[in-house]
């Protein structure tokens, strides 16, 4: 099969949770299925990837990971019906490298790996490009609306974590 993972982040090498397990599922579905990645890196994209991932992904597309000031934030809050996790991934550039692939070829799962990339996936499912016979597999790592709600019940109680409580809110 094709598979076409979105990652938050490069998931070589594996040196943390998220990337741990993106590698452990990329490198061992990669013995015996095509895999592209498109993904995020906060370092400069570099000139080539190393050869284990090379081996693992027939081809890989890196993003620098959006920057997002204090007051553009607030803006989205307040303007934005999309929660703030849907922004801090959200990158024009990656959105259409993804719609030229999905226009370009058929893959028979899309994976998108976290929160941050949702909005991906809803976009796939919203658009006029082939995916109709892929397989859409969203795979959200933390409980995001527990933690929330919990940072939510907590902050609240601390006036002077009111502004933390109403983001969580």
């Amino acid at each position: 099969m094709k598979l076409l993972f979105l990652t938050p982040q490069i998931p070589y090498p594996p040196r943390q949770g998220t990337a741990l397990r993106n590698w452990g599922l990329i490198s061992h579905l990669a013995r015996r299925h095509e895999i592209w990645l498109m993904s995020f890196t906060d370092t400069p994209v570099p000139a080539t990837w190393p050869a284990e991932l090379t081996a693992a992904c027939r081809h890989i597309a890196a993003f620098s990971v959006p920057k997002r000031a204090v007051p553009d934030r607030l803006k989205t809050l307040l303007t934005s019906r999309l929660p703030d996790m849907a922004w801090r991934l959200w990158s024009p550039d990656f959105a259409a490298q993804l719609q030229a692939w999905t226009r370009e070829q058929h893959f028979d799962i899309i994976q998108i790996e976290g929160i941050e990339l949702a909005r991906y996936g809803l976009s796939l499912q919203h658009s006029a490009f082939s995916t109709q016979h892929s397989a859409l597999i969203f795979d959200d790592h933390n409980c995001e609306y527990l933690m929330q709600k919990r940072w939510f019940e907590r902050d609240r109680k601390h006036p002077r974590r009111w502004h933390a409580a109403l983001y969580s809110l």
